[in-house]
């Protein structure tokens, strides 16, 4: 077919092809007619026009071939001969007019046009979507890829249906073949290792409950048995209502960091234990960020600043470096490279602390590697080199000085022997030595040219130099002019002076000794600062030692005058005191302890006493409960215990007590004090008694109210019941509105006698009194189920006769608590009740599968709200349970965890029930 005959064709195309020309030629997709044996273009509408850049001549003189690129034409002969379906949804490209290519959709049928077969063809540019596609393609391509090379595996979990999901990575990673099925979330955390499977159970339950991400770290075991550890993490998908719908999550095999992690971790924890011990400065560092990340204690010494400060700012420690040094030991460490060339960095260099003083140190530096030879930290030794740097002069005369310090423990004699040596060792005309007080630096004598001469002198915090020592220990100090005391330069004479620090253990300033004037006529210098340090610290070491005799000496008589006062407070105290020994002897008491328990003298009472536990303890498990609670904690306050007197009345007593120990931790004996609170404890009996009382009139007032609505107030109902029952049978008369309020009328009296005939049973159940504690508790059991949906199982034995009556009511009233703790708090779908009888005693337990009590526990009782859709209970909450317990000689237990709450009563019984 001609271009001519096409163009007649589409005009015509309408009457004869059927073509609607609103379906066709405004159609906003490119669509077109071609003939179905020539492929020849025999309609196009306007959307194809502007798509394809063809003008209609153009398109109406080609054929389907013409705007395929050539490598697809054979495809399409190919295709056209096979099945072509009236949905052809597969894509094809084309050529635009412009040469470009463009992917498309095409979705052709068959029809007849100009009387001949031809095909419709809708066609939909889908570049942008195919090029997507193949970026998405590529896409998981690369994070397939990036899986394996990290390590990296994913999953999801439909939370609905329970199907599961798992990349290949993941499978090979928990040693299963690729494209094997991801396990259920069951079996998954049967391959968990069996230490960690409870904690990941746990924390997978939180994520679901409330959405948080929560990274977790947990060891799997392979089929092959080998344990692989796994970093985990997930994300909570919801719904459109807001409920967990999808849990998705990523887990990647850290087992190699995890294994290199230990054996650094045991390798940094040894080092550090040799690094405590010793006294040069040992460091850590971390290999990628330089992040210093250990430094022992013996850098606050030689750095003489805190070791947080190098925690904070690593590189801070080169602003200590000697000015002189810093640029050669920085351009050293960056020259430095751990090579089996160079493998360590070795320097000597000086240091200025916060204090002036001028440090030699010399530090060594080495990497540490993995097993895989990354290195992964750096370690570093300084140490303080000063000392091996001072002349050997200096060192014979420190030998002298410190020999000579050393001899006597008299801190005056020493502060004048200081002076006097140091004088000669720098050459000095005159000089002072003092110690620190609360108001200064306080000197008593001057020296000059060997003599002494009185000068009571205090240089206040900053003032002169000795003042300068108080608020920051400085190294050492010259000065001359105005920085001398006017004193000093007015009656002495002294135009220059150095001074150093004594110090203590801690660096904190005791005192300090002063140099005036140099014989010479020259300055001091650094070389007179060293030795002058050198000495500082020796005579800090003797002058230490001699406080601390001073003080020995001073604490002896202190402590003479304490023992003095505590005698007299021990013997003179109006409440027992008393030591006693492991095997149960008093080894001493003071003479309230001795009236408390009856005997004349403290003395007859340690000679009559040779066990505390068969003597003096009513009760010898509560002097075990109490010895158990001492040896634990070291101490104990409040501990209440019955003891018995000489002449065999008790009395009540409350023990603060201790353990007292010696220097390797054995215990030696206990002791402490003791308080009678037997007018205490008969208090709180006649308290309990009033509390059985009102227990006792609360359950007679609810046998009469329930005796008033069922004998009264149900009989009325019942009546009214009836009467409303009458009206009904000759309500012809009335109209629709009136029948319908006589309807509801009798329906509302029908519940009320339900009601009543409940709330009556539930107040006083008759059950307890015309059959026994097993059918009131039955009863109640199914209705409590009919009410609340709560499935209840019962196990009670059968044919075992009365209990007393306060018992039978006592348990019932636990049953009527517990059940409506349980509709009201615990979420639980189940509980069970368990009476046991035994010979002595009857037990009661209930217990729920919900959620656990809060601690501390929330006692309920009858104030609180009714459970929905139920009776309030009638209960008195967990307290008025344990007092009735109580009241009955019983014991009364609640064991609640995550898995459910437990209530456990047992109740003796007399001989004769």
């Amino acid at each position: 077919m001609n271009a001519r005959a096409a163009g007649a064709a589409r005009q015509g195309a309408p009457a004869s092809g059927g073509l609607h020309p609103l379906l066709f030629d405004r159609n906003p997709s490119p669509m077109w007619v071609f003939d179905d044996e020539t492929l020849a273009f025999l309609a196009v509408n306007d959307a194809a026009l502007r798509a394809y850049g063809f003008s209609r001549e153009e398109f109406l003189s080609m054929t389907l071939m013409d705007i395929l690129p050539p490598e697809d034409v054979p495809f399409l002969s190919r295709h056209l001969s096979g099945v072509i379906g009236d949905f052809d949804p597969d894509s094809w490209r084309h050529r635009k007019a412009d040469g470009a290519l463009i992917d498309v959709s095409v979705i052709s049928s068959r029809v007849e046009f100009g009387g001949r077969p031809a095909r419709l063809a809708l066609v939909e540019d889908v570049t942008d979507r195919r090029r997507e596609w193949r970026q998405r393609e590529e896409s998981e391509r690369q994070l397939v890829r990036a899986q394996q090379l990290a390590q990296l595996g994913s999953w999801e979990w439909d939370l609905r249906s329970g199907a599961t999901g798992w990349s290949e990575e993941l499978a090979r990673i928990l040693g299963d073949p690729p494209g094997s099925p991801a396990p259920t979330y069951e079996a998954f955390l049967q391959r968990v290792h069996p230490d960690d499977r409870d904690r990941l159970a746990g924390i997978v339950t939180g994520v679901l409950e409330d959405g948080r991400t929560v990274p977790v770290d947990f060891r799997v075991v392979r089929a092959d048995g080998e344990v692989r550890w796994l970093h985990a993490f997930s994300e909570v998908s919801l719904d459109v209502a807001g409920r967990p719908s999808r849990l998705i999550g990523f887990a990647q095999d850290i087992t190699a960091r995890k294994a290199a992690e230990e054996e650094l971790a045991e390798t940094e924890r040894r080092m550090r234990q040799i690094a405590e011990a010793i006294q040069d400065v040992f460091y850590l560092s971390d290999s990628r960020t330089n992040q210093i990340i250990y430094v022992n204690p013996a850098f606050e010494k030689v750095y003489g600043r805190p070791a947080e400060t190098i925690l904070a700012q690593p590189r801070s420690w080169l602003e200590a470096v000697h000015p002189q040094d810093r640029e050669r030991i920085q351009t050293s460490l960056e020259r430095f490279q751990p090579s089996s060339e160079t493998p360590e960095w070795s320097e000597e260099f000086r240091i200025i602390r916060p204090d002036g003083a001028v440090r030699w140190l010399w530090v060594r530096s080495f990497p540490i590697r993995s097993r895989t030879g990354e290195v992964v930290r750096f370690a570093g030794v300084e140490r303080d080199i000063t000392e091996r740097r001072q002349a050997e002069d200096t060192i014979r005369s420190l030998l002298r000085i410190t020999w000579e310090l050393n001899s006597t423990l008299d801190v005056d004699a020493l502060m004048e022997e200081l002076v006097k040596e140091t004088l000669n060792l720098l050459g000095a005309a005159s000089g002072c030595a003092g110690l620190k007080t609360p108001e200064g630096m306080v000197s008593h004598t001057f020296f000059r040219d060997g003599e002494g001469v009185p000068f009571r002198h205090c240089w206040a915090d900053g003032r002169g130099l000795p003042g300068r020592m108080i608020a920051g220990v400085a190294a050492c100090v010259r000065g001359g002019g105005a920085d001398l005391d006017p004193e000093l330069r007015d009656r002495f004479g002294v135009r220059s002076a150095i001074c150093a620090p004594l110090v203590d253990a801690r660096w904190e300033p005791l005192g300090f000794f002063m140099l005036c004037d140099r014989r010479d006529g020259q300055p001091f210098g650094r070389d007179d600062e060293e030795k002058l340090l050198a000495v500082a610290q020796a005579a800090s070491v003797a002058i230490q030692n001699a406080l601390a005799y001073r003080k020995l000496q001073e604490a002896a008589a202190a402590l003479q005058a304490a023992e003095a006062k505590y005698r007299d407070i021990f013997e003179s105290a109006a409440f027992g005191i008393g030591q006693s020994m492991p095997d149960g002897r008093i080894r001493a008491a003071n003479p309230a302890l001795a009236r408390m328990l009856g005997y004349e003298s403290p003395e007859d009472l340690i000679a009559s006493v040779t066990d505390l536990g068969r003597q003096i303890y009513v009760d010898q498990k509560r002097r075990d409960e109490g010895r158990r609670i001492l040896e634990e904690r070291g101490s104990m306050s409040d501990f209440e215990a019955e003891l018995r007197r000489r002449d065999g009345s008790t009395i009540w007593v409350s023990m603060n007590l201790r353990v007292v120990r010696d220097e390797r931790g054995a215990l030696q004996y206990f002791e402490g004090a003791l308080q009678d609170v037997s007018q205490r404890k008969r208090a709180e009996d006649l308290l309990r008694e009033i509390s059985g009382r009102l227990l006792q009139t609360q359950s007679e007032e609810r046998r009469r109210i329930a005796r008033e609505l069922h004998d009264s107030t149900a009989q009325s109902l019942a009546a009214l019941a009836l009467n409303l029952g009458l009206v009904a049978r000759a309500a012809d008369s009335l109209g629709e509105t009136e029948r319908q309020r006589l309807d509801e009328s009798q329906r509302l009296a029908q519940q009320c006698c339900r009601e009543i005939r409940t709330l009556s049973y539930l107040l006083h159940p008759p059950a307890l009194e015309e059959a026994d504690l097993w059918s009131a508790v039955r009863w109640f059991a199914e209705g409590f189920t009919h009410r609340s949906g709560i499935k209840v199982d019962l196990s009670m034995p059968r044919g075992v006769g009365r209990l007393p009556q306060d018992v039978e009511t006592t348990l019932f009233r636990i049953v009527q608590e517990s059940l409506a703790n349980i509709h009201r708090h615990s979420r639980s779908r189940r509980a069970r009740i368990r009476i046991a009888r035994r010979a002595a005693h009857i037990t009661l337990t209930v217990r729920d599968q919900g959620r656990g009590m809060p601690r501390p526990p929330v006692e309920g009782g009858a104030g609180e709200a009714p459970p929905s859709g139920g009776h309030a209970a009638l209960g008195v909450g967990i307290a008025g349970m344990r007092e009735r317990v109580r009241q009955l000689g019983g014991r009364f237990e609640i064991d609640s965890d995550p898995r459910g709450t437990s209530v456990r009563v047992e109740i003796p019984l007399s001989a004769e029930h």
